[in-house]
């Protein structure tokens, strides 16, 4: 028995029957990528570039040039009233412009939900659904999630720019609600509001064998919480970008992050920030993830510079302060590092996925058009590259002949092996149905029986037999499908990916009755009460061409004995 986090396999049928399709075809293939790489062109004032072409572009791969094989300009365009996107060919800042055809968008709002005032919140989520109004185009797919030390869907993908607003208007009365005392409370490190008050502390507290402060202590303790927090967040938006792994098409989050910063809790107003290294490699996790699944982040600190209330011990006898003043300089010094440590952090995020960023709702506010912007408007290049079957990262760098240009890309590319894009479909499949599959298989769920905490799910996957690729023998061509299944529900409730491989022959004689054949394949899937979809993932293993299909679950397993 296999299990996994929300399901475990128990059985797999793997006798093949025949029924439907034409006869398989063999061939030769010859592995080669093609690497694309969104490139934003700005002046020195940061306007626009138009109207360049791929000779006016360079890119560089680990140092070394390469040819631009495929190459579009994405330009303007406008929402008309009755929802339909023309190309904006009127617009002043484009009149040469010319547009590729538009492409699905996947757009992904996460909100880490702190507790924020309510003048300074209001702002920046009113911005926000102005920014979903006029980004998500029908077709596109956007989803909204929430952060609270777990992530939960508030929005489930969907181009209706409506019940994406009202999305984030739940998060902002909630957000608010918290600031203001009322219901929850949410449990968080507190390393940056005590880390002055700590450090003026004078009593001791042994901590291995030595003798700390208690406040040392409980700035330890409080740093600790911080990264368990951490850890939890970056979990979540690297399973956030792995959904999308399949999905072709532009990709971006607007992520709205509390704590993220170089550094636990706030460094000392006289050092440089220098990176932990904990969570410099959690900060590593996600930028990899991000170009690893071609996702533009753009991260947002809500905060700002926000002049706390800090205790009273900063003017305690002691200390040093006695003003105000003194008092005023000091809490401008602590809340400025704070802030430098997230938006070092942030720039940097931005900066290799190819985004921007913001601080303070001034600045969010002036920063969504230009996501708007780079939606609509970029240059898509692209360049091939031979594959190394294994799992690794390439540094990408994409220049103009324009010394005058400035240029906003990812920084690096993420090859991944023939399986980890395999698990990435799965996954991406649960969320969105991939719609590119090549081999059209089909699935079908069978009578749901409760066993125990469990419930098995049978089901019955077609693999058509012509739309497979097979190796010729002197008398018998062979081949070979992988299955793959995963089960889920909201984002970080995904079981672990399970691969059943089965082998086939067909004597050359009866190649030509095969047509109109197929093959079936059984399993029996156990899944707990959270899932609510199966994601069933086939690949034909001697082409690597692969059928998508997901099986949405009866609500509460309805059907259940």
């Amino acid at each position: 028995m296999l299990h996994g986090r929300a399901f475990a396999l128990l059985a797999l049928l793997t006798c093949p029957l025949f029924a439907q399709q034409s006869s398989p075809s063999s061939a030769e293939t010859i592995e080669v990528s093609i690497i694309n790489v969104d490139v934003v062109v700005t002046d020195r004032k940061g306007n626009r570039v138009y109207g360049l072409t791929h000779d006016d572009f360079a890119i560089r791969e680990n140092g070394a040039p390469q040819a631009i094989t495929n190459f579009a300009e994405y330009a303007p365009q406008t929402k008309r009233a009755d929802g339909a996107v023309t190309v904006d060919t009127n617009s002043a800042a484009a009149p040469e412009a010319v547009a590729a055809p538009a492409s699905k968008r996947t757009i992904v709002i996460f909100i880490d939900l702190v507790p924020h005032a309510s003048e300074r919140a209001r702002e920046v989520f009113a911005s926000l659904r102005e920014f979903i109004r006029k980004a998500v185009r029908p077709g596109d797919s956007a989803t909204v999630v929430l952060f609270a030390t777990r992530l939960a869907t508030q929005q489930t993908f969907t181009d209706d720019t409506e019940a994406l607003a009202s999305a984030l208007t739940a998060i902002e009365e909630r957000s608010i609600g918290v600031a203001l005392g009322r219901g929850e409370t949410i449990d968080r490190g507190v390393a940056s509001d005590d880390a002055l008050e700590a450090s003026l502390a004078t009593a001791s507290h042994p901590i291995g064998g030595e003798l700390v402060s208690i406040g040392e202590f409980e700035r330890k303790a409080a740093e600790m919480d911080e990264l368990m927090e951490l850890r939890r967040k970056a979990a979540a938006l690297t399973s956030l970008m792995e959904s999308m792994s399949g999905i072709e098409g532009k990709k971006i989050m607007v992520a709205a992050l509390d704590r993220f910063g170089l550094r636990l809790g706030t460094p000392a107003s006289t050092e440089p920030i220098k990176p932990d290294a904990l969570v410099e490699r959690l900060r590593q996790k996600v930028m990899r993830s991000a170009n690893a699944n071609g996702v533009t982040l753009y991260p947002i600190h809500v905060p700002g510079l926000e002049i706390r209330n800090w205790p009273s011990v900063l003017s305690a006898p002691g200390t040093g302060m006695t003003s105000d003043f003194e008092v005023d300089l000091v809490r401008f010094a602590i809340n400025d590092t704070s802030l430098m440590n997230q938006t070092a952090s942030f720039f940097e995020i931005a900066e290799a996925t190819g985004g921007l960023m913001a601080a303070g709702p001034s600045d969010i506010v002036e920063l969504l058009p230009h996501i708007v912007e780079d939606l609509e408007s970029y240059y898509s290049l692209a360049y091939r590259a031979t594959p190394t079957g294994v799992d690794g990262a390439r540094k990408v760098r994409v220049t103009t002949k324009n010394p005058d240009y400035e240029v906003r890309s990812r920084q690096a590319v993420i090859e991944k092996s023939d399986d980890t894009q395999m698990n990435d479909r799965v996954v991406s499949n649960l969320f969105q149905a991939v719609e590119y599959s090549v081999v059209p298989i089909t699935a079908k769920l069978g009578q749901i029986t409760r066993k125990g905490k469990l419930w098995s799910l049978p089901v019955s996957v077609r693999i058509p037999i012509g739309a497979l690729t097979t190796s010729s023998g002197s008398e018998t061509a062979t081949g070979a499908f992988s299955v793959f299944i995963a089960s889920g529900s909201e984002f970080g409730v995904i079981s672990d990916i399970t691969r059943r491989s089965q082998p086939y022959s067909i004597r050359n004689t009866e190649l030509e009755s095969a047509r109109e054949s197929h093959f079936t394949y059984d399993v029996t899937v156990d899944v707990d009460g959270r899932a609510s979809v199966l994601s069933i993932g086939v690949r034909d293993e001697v082409s690597k061409e692969f059928g998508m299909v997901r099986i949405p679950l009866p609500v509460q397993y309805e059907v259940r004995q």
